[in-house]
């Protein structure tokens, strides 16, 4: 998936099925989402949730309507309710913080190029 959306970043001349970048960019939303409440959630300061909002906008924006983006981000909340309520606070963060400095490490070398 991070090749998928690193060409489509790095390359946006290149066709892509529509089928294709619509499912990257419900994937690429819900990754923002997820990041934005983790990092509410856990104090991360990393920003990877602003990083991926700007990715999102910048080669999304024709795929995602105001509805899609309520249904993915509402799954996107409640699933992350449910690990959290199921973990906890301190083990949930632990268990995200290596996974969001890898997001975080990867996009800033994305933004980079």
């Amino acid at each position: 998936m991070k090749k998928v959306i690193l060409a489509m970043l790095c390359f946006p001349h290149l066709s892509f099925s529509a089928e294709l970048a619509q499912n990257t960019c419900h994937e690429l939303y819900q990754s923002w989402v997820f990041n934005l409440v983790l990092e509410d959630a856990c104090s991360f300061k990393r920003n990877v949730s602003g990083k991926l909002g700007v990715l999102t906008k910048n080669a999304c924006n024709q795929f995602l309507t105001d509805e899609i983006k309520h249904q993915l981000g509402s799954q996107v909340i409640e699933d992350f309710r449910k690990e959290f309520d199921k973990l906890g606070e301190e083990a949930l963060c632990t268990a995200q913080k290596s996974g969001y400095d890898s997001t975080s490490e990867a996009l800033d070398h994305i933004i980079k190029k």
